[in-house]
């Protein structure tokens, strides 16, 4: 058993292992005794193995023992059973199908409304012609590139070593990766001393290889994820330290998630020209997001503003207060939308209104796009879409829209109800549907034939074989003909010996009694 154990630790080194044995997962060696520490749990050991340490959490309940492990900033790697152990003659298959970090842990229940979860990589590019001994710190360039796998946020942007501080603190990532460089790298110093601002402020880094943050693999990998030839579109394709850094976050969330993020489908360049730079002991002052106390959004600048009504506007508002404007232009815009909407009573409660209640359609496309969205998901998703007609409606109504609020005009006009899909999940989902497909009773009455004469099999089995009985009694002629059961064939027909001559062709004989 050791031996597939060993193969998926090898696979995933830097994890916690989470070993699937039957009803339970099993750690072994220094993972259990981790594990064992961290969860208050029981620390065995297997006789065999020279007192191997062993400890194991039940499968029903490994949801809340992960999620404590990761936010103690550790990583944890789900080994699962590949075979049903009853269709299999030895040790089954086994293999990491999962591996949630701090930036991973993308569960409804684990995340905050108002705010994303970034995974940032950080790459350090030095300058190119330069002897070691000429380099300054300012001299290297840093890419950046964060993502939120709950949203399918990807964003990319060049700063420099003095900058970095600045910029951890506007992003506030969950997780942050590096490549795992060797000391007699030209690049170890430079590295070691981001990972040390990164340890200052508590966040858990993750160091990857160096073969992850290669520029045009970086390239490779981005143009796949966007399914486009060139990067020209984005502005990326000769930022060698942006490639780096995008390659090295998607090689990274591939290798955890296990899928192809399909919820990753645009990239976009921070410019920090186009925004107030606002440095680390401003941010923390002002208490926009964070207070000085706590670290709490208790008595902040956001707390105070945040009046929105969905976890989307609560997000761009976050985001909006880290990164103020500069442009006159843009800001300007701004203004007058809010001079608008205050001005318009009635624009502003009717679009209050439908607004309320209103699902997270980032996050819910994002786990439709990866293919864990379930039911409750889905009505979330078409419940959603089918207000969205009563937002034009809103907007629609006043006079001077146009000249007064643009952006709002061009909202309206951006959005769109995507009516067709709706209504079909409208029509596929049974009102309260179970959380899980396992759970079954998701799909109404009379959507699908086939679905229905299941359903009543399921349901009325008795009844069914009644009237199969029946019929097979008026189309053979045979009135002694019999339903009935055992374990060896399962559900058969039954016909009496003098009665052999009138049995169908279609029917197949299973045995004959004296």
């Amino acid at each position: 058993m050791l031996r597939p154990f060993s193969a998926a630790k090898k696979e995933q080194p830097d994890a916690l292992l989470f070993f699937r044995m039957g009803d339970f997962y099993e750690m072994f060696g220094d993972d259990a005794q981790v594990a064992s520490e961290e969860l208050g749990i029981t620390l065995t050991s297997r006789s065999k193995e020279k007192d191997l340490p062993m400890a194991g959490v039940p499968v029903k309940s490994m949801e809340g023992y992960l999620v404590r492990l990761v936010r103690k900033g550790y990583t944890v790697a789900i080994c699962e059973q590949l075979q049903d152990p009853r269709e299999v003659k030895g040790i089954v298959d086994r293999g990491v199908v999962r591996v949630v970090s701090p930036g991973t842990l993308i569960e409804d229940e684990n995340l905050d409304g108002g705010q994303p979860l970034f995974v940032l990589a950080v790459h350090v590019e030095a300058p190119k012609g330069r002897a070691k001994a000429g380099i300054s710190e300012e001299d290297f360039v840093l890419g950046l590139a964060w993502a939120d796998l709950s949203t399918g946020v990807f964003r990319c942007a060049s700063t420099t070593v003095g900058r970095f501080a600045e910029e951890l603190a506007r992003i506030q990532p969950a997780e942050v990766l590096f490549a795992d460089l060797s000391e007699s790298d030209n690049l170890f110093e430079v590295t070691q001393q981001l990972r040390n601002t990164v340890s200052r402020e508590e966040i858990p880094c993750t160091h990857r290889p160096p073969w992850a943050f290669d520029a045009p693999r970086g390239r490779r990998e981005i143009c796949d994820q966007l399914q486009v030839k060139t990067l020209e579109a984005f502005e990326v394709d000769e930022c060698a330290e942006l490639l780096a850094a995008g390659g090295g976050l998607l090689d990274f969330l591939r290798d955890t998630q296990k899928n192809a993020l399909s919820q990753i489908r645009d990239l976009q360049v921070h410019r920090a020209s186009q925004y107030l730079i606002l440095d680390k002991a401003t941010r923390r002052t002002l208490e926009i997001t964070q207070s000085q106390q706590d670290g709490g959004r208790d008595g902040t600048v956001l707390e105070v503003l945040d009046r929105t009504r969905t976890p989307m506007g609560a997000r761009l508002l976050r985001q909006w207060m880290l990164e103020p404007l500069v442009d006159c232009a843009a800001i300007q815009a701004r203004h007058d939308a809010v001079e608008f909407l205050v001005n318009a009573g009635e624009v502003r409660h009717s679009i209050r209104q439908t607004l309320k209640g209103l699902g997270d359609m980032e996050r819910v496309s994002a786990k439709v796009a990866v293919g864990r969205a379930g039911a409750r998901e889905l009505q979330s998703l078409a419940a959603t879409l089918l207000r969205i007609p009563e937002l034009h409606t809103a907007l629609d109504q006043p006079s001077g829209l146009d000249e007064i609020g643009s952006m709002l005009s061009e909202l309206r006009f951006r959005l769109n109800p995507c009516q067709e899909l709706a209504e079909r999940i409208d029509r596929t989902l049974k009102e309260g549907a179970p959380l899980g497909l396992k759970d079954g009773g998701l799909i109404r009455d009379g959507f699908n034939e086939r679905v229905d004469e299941l359903r009543g099999l399921a349901q009325g089995g008795k009844q069914y074989l009644a009237e199969l009985q029946q019929r097979e009694m008026q189309r053979t002629g045979i009135s002694t003909l019999k339903l009935g059961f055992n374990r060896v064939f399962g559900y058969y027909i039954e016909v009496s010996r003098l009665q052999s001559e009138r049995v169908p062709e279609d029917y197949i004989r299973k045995q004959t009694l004296k």
